[in-house]
């Protein structure tokens, strides 16, 4: 899909069709019942699939079900050439066979039995489909991003929830990741505004390119004057509403993981239109604090802290001054800042920090409650509206507290009425909604574990971001293991996400296996390449994509060992994290953090033999020689950290 060539289920008509782009010739799966009818699969479960790599390397292997039959069937691409197989038909009242309707001018297609081949004229078909089948399984096992241990369900599951939901948005075929199941069950597509960027942003950790792709469409399809949408349909924009500003967020961080400049100068100038916009339109009482329109502004409708709050007709807003979508904006006004400079728009960056300074002392004035160590929203006659929301903790992905503020936020609510069976409830225990465990009404949502992580992280508090990351895991390995499920949300205390009714294989449920990627190794906002955890989960990533490079990042209680582009560079022996990695034929910087502090040998390897290079550990260098075959070793010790070891940003008490 990066480049538009190859083979694919990108049709978004069906799932069975497997698709040569950009030629359109399409390899169509057809069902028939005892009667020769033709009948259409009741549903379909992805066991696996990838999209087409930069060689047009592609992979599809599902299993279709109509009344009691099934069907297993495999796909295969490798530039032009492909293959698709028949594997198995049961049920005796339904039957199996190719077709192809697409004009075959210029092309060889080839059936036999179960198997079908095709390639341009001129190319060499499969001999052996079996062979070729087994090929294409090989090489996506070399080079597609693929996870061991605690990651390799969740990136399994990764990669076929982006394939089976990527198709080509009619009528200008532009490449996006959308809900196919709600495709399929109403005929109609919907892009929603914060899902599909967030969606886009757990893309880039395994296809870069299509989550570029995946912004301009939104972008495009979203933009009504100088907002962003709710959402669009075929029929166009809902632009009554809005969604919560994370587009910016989003793409400031997808460029930091592709350095697709491009993207930045692009999408700047309506994203900076939108930042304007939500002051303008959504502060009721001109006193910079703003206000969601309704439940379904905020993307998440039902949610009890929305729902229930009186709507102020003279505005059309809601009477909340609300936590979450301050922090948001000021979320927002730090991720264009960022693009500001980027951007070399320097009046702008400074107009935006001042910005960030502003809602920030507002928040910590107005909506931090002392007696509860939380901030809270205040409805509009001064009153606190006490709620256990998870929305309270959206402050710290805005930057918004002191460390004080900070250390009491996390340290008197996540282990309290937020450390449910599974991380993170979207209303803590305590809340009268919490029992019914519905979206946004005490289930576990992966946009909001996602963008709580990124904020845990900021300011260093990994230890909490590692157990939400790790429970999320859990979470999505179990569904996908035993149904290949893939679900947005999750039952806080039995941990099921099919106990409701929603999408078995929704694309926002990839930011789950996304956020264990960046457990690992990531680009971080605020603090450049990340690498390794504290607690030293058994887990490994091959094949990451990060500014151009690849990464294959291992953890185990006894280190951390990092490959870079297939060659060894860096080991610790014991669970690290390393931040702001940077490197030069005569200087490694870094900062370090261990649990509890102590000991550790940084190994660095593929370096100059026999030079000095100074290795820079938390701002203290020292001269090491690199031996001859290339590596350097440092022993460093390191007080503990506490909750720190983030950016440090925290803003003074």
């Amino acid at each position: 899909m990066n480049n538009l060539h190859g083979w694919t289920t990108a049709d978004p008509t069906s799932v069975a069709i497997w698709e040569h782009l950009p030629s359109g010739i399409r390899c169509r799966l057809i069902l028939e019942d005892a009667d020769g009818q033709r009948v259409t699969p009741d549903a379909w479960t992805p066991v696996e699939e990838y999209l087409p790599d930069d060689a047009g390397h592609s992979l599809a292997h599902m299993l279709l079900t109509a009344g009691t039959g099934e069907v297993d069937v495999e796909f295969a691409g490798e530039g032009d050439v492909a293959a698709c197989r028949i594997c198995d038909v049961h049920g005796d009242n339904l039957s199996a066979h190719w077709e192809i309707d697409t004009g075959q001018e210029g092309w060889q297609v080839q059936m036999k039995e179960q198997d079908v081949t095709l390639a341009p004229e001129g190319a060499v078909l499969p001999a052996d489909v079996t062979a070729f089948l087994h090929a294409q399984h090989a090489v996506k096992e070399r080079t597609a991003l693929h996870g061991e241990g605690l990651l390799a369900d969740p990136l399994a599951a990764l990669d076929a929830t982006l394939a089976a939901n990527t198709f080509l948005l009619p009528p200008a075929n532009e490449p996006v990741t959308l809900s196919r199941h709600l495709l399929e069950s109403t005929g109609a597509w919907r892009l929603p505004n914060w899902q599909t960027f967030l969606t886009a942003l757990g893309i880039a950790y395994a296809d870069p390119l299509l989550a570029v792709a995946n912004c301009r469409t939104a972008l495009r399809h979203l933009a009504v004057g100088s907002l962003l949408g709710a959402e669009a349909t075929a029929a166009g924009v809902n632009g009554d509403i809005s969604n919560p500003p994370v587009a910016a967020y989003c793409i400031w961080k997808i460029y930091q993981l592709t350095l697709e400049h491009s993207l930045l100068a692009d999408a700047y100038p309506q994203l900076l239109r939108w930042h304007d916009w939500w002051l303008n339109a959504r502060d009721g009482h001109h006193d910079h604090f703003l206000n969601w329109a309704s439940d379904a502004e905020a993307g998440m409708p039902g949610h009890p802290l929305y729902a229930n709050v009186p709507r102020d007709p003279s505005v059309g807003l809601l009477r909340l001054d609300d936590v979450g979508l301050c922090s948001l904006w000021a979320l927002d006004a730090f991720s264009l800042m960022r693009m500001a400079l980027a951007l070399d728009d320097l009046d702008r960056a400074t107009h935006l920090e001042e910005e960030i300074r502003t809602i920030a002392d507002h928040v910590n004035a107005a909506l931090w409650n002392p007696a509860r160590g939380s901030y809270e929203c205040r409805d509009w006659d001064g009153h606190f509206v006490t709620s256990q929301s998870a929305t309270i903790l959206l402050a710290i992905a805005g930057g918004i507290p002191s460390r004080t503020r900070l250390e009491r936020l996390v340290g008197e609510h996540l282990p309290y009425e937020f450390n449910t069976q599974f991380l993170l409830p979207t209303v803590g225990s305590g809340d009268a909604a919490f029992s019914e465990q519905l979206p946004w009404r005490g289930r576990v949502s992966s946009l909001l574990n996602f963008l709580i992580c990124e904020g845990l992280r900021h300011f260093g508090e990994d230890v909490w971001a590692e157990r939400i990351v790790l429970s999320g895991l859990d979470l999505l390995a179990r569904s996908w293991r035993e149904h290949r499920q893939v679900f947005a949300s999750y039952h806080a205390v039995s941990g099921l996400g099919d106990d409701i009714a929603q999408d078995p294989l929704a694309p926002a449920g990839l930011l789950f296996g996304a956020l264990g990627v960046g457990m690992l190794a990531d680009v971080e906002p605020w603090d450049g390449l990340r690498l390794g955890n504290l607690c030293g989960a058994e887990m490994a990533v091959h094949g990451l994509p990060l500014h151009g490079r690849h990464y294959d990042v291992s953890s185990t209680p006894q280190g951390l060992t990092v490959q870079r582009d297939g060659k060894a560079w860096l080991e610790t022996d014991r669970p690290v994290i390393l931040r702001n990695l940077l490197q030069t034929d005569h200087e490694i910087t870094l900062q370090a953090k261990v649990a509890g502090g102590g000991q550790f040998r940084l190994r660095v390897h593929d370096l100059p033999p026999k030079q000095h290079v100074a290795i820079r550990v938390n701002g203290k260098a020292a001269i090491v020689i690199v031996d001859a075959h290339g590596i350097a070793e440092r022993i460093v010790d390191l007080p503990s950290a506490g909750g720190q070891g983030g950016s440090g940003l925290a803003r003074a008490a």
